[in-house]
């Protein structure tokens, strides 16, 4: 399982560079450079993959029998409520997550700056690929 939380934590930081990349401009470099960027701090976030698609795998196995749309509706749900908490646990204990200034800056934020709401497409695209990456996983028995 360990490994599979490094390489889903490792993906999720690579996904969010990419996606940051492509869709926003960070400070003092041009739009053409495509500069992504993310934090060390969101490991722990996207470690957390792995475990839930295992959970789910034992425990609710006909939640994968759904049409594709709706379990990608319930893992945007699940990955917005994760990122909420953890966001808010950063803001706690070292006074702010690495996205929140940008999240307010947007004017497309909800509760304070934890989250965007028009992130969504690309949280239920997450969800279908790490569903995609479990289903490899556990196919060829890393799963066990």
């Amino acid at each position: 399982m360990l490994f599979e939380i490094w390489l889903l934590a490792t993906f999720g930081l690579g996904m969010e560079v990419f996606f940051t990349a492509v869709t926003g401009k960070p400070p003092h470099h041009p739009k053409r450079h495509l500069v992504g960027f993310s934090s060390i701090w969101y490991m722990p976030l996207y470690g957390l993959a792995p475990i839930l698609m295992h959970g789910i795998h034992n425990y609710a196995p006909v939640f994968f029998e759904w049409f594709v749309i709706s379990r990608c509706v319930v893992y945007m749900l699940i990955i917005y409520f994760c990122e909420a908490v953890w966001m808010y646990a950063l803001h706690l204990t070292i006074g702010s997550s690495p996205s929140e200034e940008a999240y307010k800056k947007s004017g497309r934020s909800l509760l304070g700056g934890m989250i965007r709401w028009d992130f969504f497409p690309a949280w239920m695209f997450a969800g279908w690929v790490l569903e995609t990456i479990h289903a490899a996983l556990h196919q060829f028995g890393r799963w066990g």
